[in-house]
């Protein structure tokens, strides 16, 4: 009799051990899937943070409660969650290590994006490479600083595609405007600075060829 209690004994605490293990997994899980959704911000208690975005913090609080703080140790930037004390409107900010209000930082969903639908031209797009030396480019195997460039132009336009001329050096931006969804195209220099269009190859012929002159 005591052999069958003490082997019930040993099945149940086998069972509670796997318990504990699957709900200590499902803990981590959430953790990670947290993580994730935030693109690198986490939690972070205020009295962590410095004191000029500390003292941002505290100006803040007169008119909102502070819904949430999170911290990205890799952009050291603060994201604030903000709820206004007389009509509830939710506002979220960014502060910088001094405590200055920052823009958002990109996420990595844009990039992805943008790397996304420059891998796939258009038919037009492809007939375009032929003639002025424009070729598709991934935006990891750009400039920093014109990666930038590119980040600044993505927050008022959708990057629809990226190419890239090696003979002249510029990068080709096409986006549609999230306004109005008008179509611009930037040209880049390798210090991200925007540039005149350059002249097609065709152009180029036609300014070193000599016209005869007639007798």
């Amino acid at each position: 009799m005591k052999k069958v209690i003490l082997s019930i004994a040993i099945i149940a605490g086998m069972l509670i051990t796997t318990n504990v293990q699957q709900a200590q997994a499902s803990q981590q899980q959430a953790t990670v899937a947290v993580v994730l959704e935030n693109d690198g911000f986490v939690d972070v208690q205020l009295q962590d943070l410095s004191e000029a975005v500390q003292a941002a913090i505290s100006a803040f609080a007169q008119e909102y409660d502070i819904k949430a703080l999170k911290y990205n140790a890799e952009k050291q930037l603060t994201k604030v969650e903000l709820t206004k004390k007389d009509d509830e409107s939710e506002r979220v900010v960014y502060l910088d290590a001094e405590g200055k209000e920052v823009e958002a930082p990109a996420t990595t969903e844009e990039s992805e994006t943008i790397e996304q639908e420059q891998e796939a031209p258009s038919a037009e797009l492809s007939g375009v490479m032929q003639d002025n030396g424009f070729v598709n480019v991934k935006f990891e195997e750009l400039g920093e600083k014109v990666q930038d460039a590119i980040r600044s132009i993505a927050e008022a336009y959708d990057v629809t595609s990226l190419r890239y001329n090696a003979e002249q050096g510029i990068t080709e931006v096409k986006g549609t405007s999230k306004t109005d969804e008008s179509e611009k195209v930037f040209y880049l220099n390798g210090e991200g600075e925007e540039v005149a269009p350059p002249a097609s190859q065709e152009q180029q012929q036609e300014e070193t060829e000599e016209v005869p002159m007639s007798l």
